[in-house]
């Protein structure tokens, strides 16, 4: 089951939030700042990851408190493992996936490998202001319209596959949160 949770921050906590990132600069190409790139990783697809333990120390004595409290302000739906700050330019899209498994095709049948225990994802929209950038499940009929504040929890499996809408015009951040 999909859980759309509006208002789990405020557009001013995600503001804050945002703000207190701007020294890891993700405007910048990371191919420009070679030793940064073990800090950010970009795809081919133009969306940038940062993961938690890659957070400096002062950006992360302001940004972990709003996790927390975060967290405090869900129902749990297990322990949290991971947390990743994810970054769609302006042209950039997610292809359809499954957070916690993959498929091959092996003599015309189909094969699922979980590739991690995630049971749940939870992704939480740090802000609105562009277009395009839909949270879609296909299987479910669900086309999410970003909304500040907003957290989205699904199940991770192979059932819950989505993917990003391209962003068309401004750039869409987002927190993802994984659950075992």
């Amino acid at each position: 089951m999909i859980k759309i949770i509006p208002s789990v921050l405020s557009p001013q906590e995600c503001y804050t939030l945002l703000r207190e990132l701007d020294p890891i600069d993700l405007t910048i190409d990371v191919n420009y700042h070679s030793q940064d790139t073990n800090r950010i990783k970009k795809y081919p697809f133009g969306i940038k990851y940062i993961r938690d333990n890659q957070i400096d120390n002062k950006t992360g004595y302001a940004v972990y408190p709003l996790v927390e409290n975060l967290l405090q302000r869900i129902e749990p739906v297990g322990e949290l493992v991971s947390c990743t700050i994810v970054y769609y330019p302006s042209g950039s899209k997610n292809a359809q996936h499954s957070d916690n498994s993959k498929i091959t095709i092996v003599n015309n049948e189909r094969v699922v490998e979980k590739i991690n225990n995630w049971e749940y994802t939870g992704i939480l929209f740090l802000n609105d202001d562009f277009d395009g950038g839909h949270l879609v499940y296909p299987d479910q009929g669900c086309d999410i319209k970003p909304t500040i504040g907003t957290m989205v929890i699904s199940p991770a499996g192979i059932d819950y596959t989505h993917y990003v809408s391209e962003v068309v015009n401004g750039d869409r951040f987002v927190l993802v949160y994984r659950f075992i």
